[in-house]
């Protein structure tokens, strides 16, 4: 697997792990709602990096358990999107940086 595209899944997986957070957030005032999803994202990428036929979906679902909504704070939950909305945006920067510096590299050889 290049570097490339373990950047991408990386990006995947923050996203995902992003989404999965914001939802988290949407239910957490819902009475109905008593036991949020915990996932181990840092699993799931590990997951996804060595077994890449499995769908992240179903990595996910491998790495969650449900814990009481009384155990998590919101601002728990504030802090953990906030942290995977920066990871996605870094790794953004790294790959747009690692395409830069390739495009560099063929048009100097282009010359």
């Amino acid at each position: 697997m290049s570097v490339n595209e373990i950047l991408m899944e990386a990006m995947q997986v923050a996203k995902l792990q992003h989404k999965h957070t914001a939802e988290q957030i949407a239910q957490y005032n819902n009475s109905k709602v008593e036991l949020l999803s915990r996932v181990n994202f840092s699993q799931v990428l590990s997951d996804s990096l060595q077994q890449p036929q499995m769908s992240t979906e179903n990595l996910i679902s491998q790495n969650s358990r449900y814990v009481s909504r009384d155990s998590i704070s919101l601002d728990q939950l504030t802090a953990e999107a906030l942290d995977s909305s920066g990871k996605y945006k870094v790794l953004t920067e790294i790959l747009s940086r690692r395409l830069g510096l390739m495009s560099i590299a063929v048009a100097g050889q282009e010359r």
